[in-house]
């Protein structure tokens, strides 16, 4: 806080004449964001106890997971943390640092540090007041014995409540006679977390102090616990996108917003409205809301989607499915027209989870919030902030041909079989209430004959190569959906004769686009050295089974869940019951590959000797023989080809 040498200067004043022993003081200073890094930080440190004119430092925090001039998602973010935790733990050793800590540090840079520390940090500095509560990193630092120190504890960074105007925290006050601070503040002890309120005046510090006098109730701590709502009222860095300058010759970035209106029963697009789009605008982004009317809308604009830097999926997992599937077919036209490059060009996508099926948004996300246990609001602004951000992370992307059609993209799974069958009557048990509508439904659907739609005792013949992280017979699947933009040509198209009249800026913007493209290269010259024997290998089974689940792993594989024909029926109950919650298998067998065909010409044949006993008056999506991708229901065909497309698409997650 540029305060050093003045704080060194007064405190050694006071110890020289006596006043003050060294001993009485505790004196933490910190590791700034641009001081991180190997023997940077040392230098930094040896620096402050001159500025101090100490011997030592009581404490020692590092002020913020990133660094400066580094994007939040680069991994050299998480090798100057190392570093620079390995050089205070040496400063520890050789008695400069008594203590050592962090700042503003989440759960998963705890858990990045703590693999490779010898010393415990002491203290996690944040901000918490009851509008942000982080209770998930509250917990766990308590947990690992890490002391929780609050900053902003009363809402603001200039000392002085914001949050005086909240009516609860006011009705509150009134019942306990004292003041809005007082109350943020005794808040803040009963949940024995050490604060450091700030402020100049002497009345309100008296004021501060007088807080050990009474003690909040239990019913009064959940009310203001649940006044929680994400809201940061310091070192909030989301500010700084809408700040930033947009120059005479540059474009605002654009997004497309694809908004499915059924999502959640009609309630998604309020959702939107009231937790994304405001971010957006505040960002300084250019949106262009889309709202389709009509099943299948979204996959045709995407097969024609032009002049957007980003598209925005706003639904659940249909809404992610019709979107790549249009995305794809796009590409898909260009590879089979035999051209030399690939000049459609690929939008990132950015997923809004608004429906009431979100699996695929929740499992990509999965690290940075529990869709069972977060709120709503921080759920969709944690989806919206990657979106501004620019938070990109490749993902493998399913390939599903049929004999009959066009093929279908997933992101999440294929489902097919008994349990799958079933699913979709689990609404159909609405007055038994949310949690036990499942467990009926499968209760009774289990009593009626299934295997007219699926029968297990039918072989399914399953022919799959093993999985293949890139080898000398394969190296094209990482290469087949990868192209470069024009940058010289797009800037051209945006240029007018009248720009040359207007001031350059001189900022500079360095284009990666080449980067990524000598790292690719790389990397596909590195895989044709690699030999495989093992990667064309076809390997082929026969297997009975009351389902299959072919799900994307995400991680340049796909898995085959089966659940065994002998399963009980108890186990059939549960299992449909985490089916139906997304909750994982309990030590269902799987298979592992890289494409795969299913040969299901028995299951179909089996159908065809039954249909004729069927009533003509049978609905035909009850009577018929259907498959899921992405909860989206597909005609079932005798041979369906599952292909991996490694790293095809590219998705903004926080990271």
């Amino acid at each position: 806080y540029q305060n050093e040498h003045f704080i060194g200067t007064i405190v050694k004043n006071l110890i020289e004449s006596d006043t003050l022993n060294r001993e009485d003081l505790f004196i933490t200073t910190k590791v700034s964001p641009s001081n991180q890094g190997k023997d940077f930080c040392r230098t930094s440190i040896m620096k402050s106890l001159e500025r101090l004119q100490l011997n030592y430092i009581d404490m020692v925090l590092i002020h913020h997971p990133g660094s400066n001039r580094v994007r939040s998602n680069d991994p050299k973010n998480l090798q100057k943390r190392q570093e620079s935790w390995k050089d205070l733990e040496v400063l520890c050793d050789e008695g400069f640092i008594k203590n050592i800590g962090v700042s503003n540090y989440q759960i998963r840079h705890l858990e990045q540090l703590e693999q490779d520390c010898r010393i415990k940090p002491a203290v996690n500095q944040i901000e918490l007041h009851p509008l942000y509560y982080t209770k998930d990193l509250v917990d766990y630092c308590q947990k690992n014995s890490i002391i929780v120190q609050a900053y902003s504890s009363l809402g603001s960074k200039d000392g002085w409540p914001i949050l005086s105007s909240n009516d609860t925290i006011k009705e509150i006050a009134k019942k306990y006679g004292k003041s809005v601070a007082q109350i943020l503040l005794r808040w803040a002890l009963q949940h024995d977390f050490a604060i450091i309120p700030k402020t100049s005046n002497t009345e309100r510090l008296k004021e501060n102090f007088a807080v050990f006098d009474f003690e909040i109730a239990s019913e009064d701590m959940n009310l203001l616990d649940g006044l929680n709502m994400g809201q940061k009222f310091c070192w909030d860095s989301q500010n700084r996108y809408g700040e930033e300058k947009i120059y005479p010759l540059q474009k605002p970035r654009s997004v497309t917003v694809l908004l499915n209106p059924m999502a959640n029963k009609q309630k998604g697009k309020a959702d939107y409205e009231k937790y994304c789009a405001p971010l957006f605008h505040l960002a300084g982004l250019k949106v262009s809301l889309v709202i389709s009317e009509a099943e299948g809308q979204i996959k045709d604009l995407m097969e024609i989607m032009d002049n957007t830097d980003s598209v925005v999926l706003a639904g659940g997992d249909g809404t992610v499915h019709e979107a790549l599937t249009g995305l794809f077919r796009r590409l898909q036209a260009k590879i089979d027209e035999s051209t030399s490059t690939i000049d459609a060009k690929r939008y990132p996508i950015g997923i809004l989870p608004i429906g009431r099926n979100n699996s695929i948004a929740y499992r990509l996300n999965a690290a940075n919030f529990d869709h069972k246990k977060d709120l709503k609001a921080k759920i969709l602004a944690e989806c919206a902030m990657a979106i501004i951000r620019q938070n990109l992370s490749k993902f493998d992307v399913m390939h599903i041909k049929a004999e009959q059609g066009k093929s279908v993209f997933s992101l999440g799974d294929m489902n097919m079989g008994q349990l799958r069958n079933v699913l979709p009557r689990v609404n159909e048990y609405w007055y038994l209430g949310s949690r036990m509508k499942p467990y009926l439904a499968y209760f009774f659907q289990s009593f009626k004959n299934l295997s007219d739609l699926w029968d297990e005792n039918q072989d399914v013949l399953i022919e799959y190569t093993e999985p293949c992280t890139g080898c000398s017979k394969c190296f094209q699947r990482f290469d087949k959906y990868c192209s470069k933009p024009n940058d010289k040509m797009q800037t051209n198209l945006s240029r007018r004769w009248w720009h040359g009249f207007l001031p350059k800026h001189n900022k500079t913007f360095e284009s990666i686009t080449d980067k990524i493209e000598e790292q690719r290269n790389r990397r596909i010259e590195s895989m044709k050295t690699i030999q495989n024997d093992e990667c064309d290998r076809k390997k082929s089974l026969s297997i009975k089974s009351k389902n299959l689940l072919v799900r994307n792993t995400l991680k340049n594989s796909i898995e085959m869940i089966v659940h065994s024909e002998k399963i009980g029926l108890l186990d059939f109950i549960n299992e449909g019951v985490r089916m139906n919650s997304g909750e994982p298998f309990e030590t269902v067998p799987s298979i592992v590959f890289k494409d795969c065909v299913i040969n299901l010409e028995n299951q179909i044949s089996n159908r065809e000797d039954t249909v004729k006993n069927e009533d003509e008056n049978d609905d035909p999506k009850q009577t018929e023989q259907w498959i899921s991708i992405d909860s989206e229901s597909y005609e079932m065909q005798s041979r369906l080809r599952v292909e991996l497309e490694p790293e095809s698409v590219e998705i903004f997650i926080n990271k």
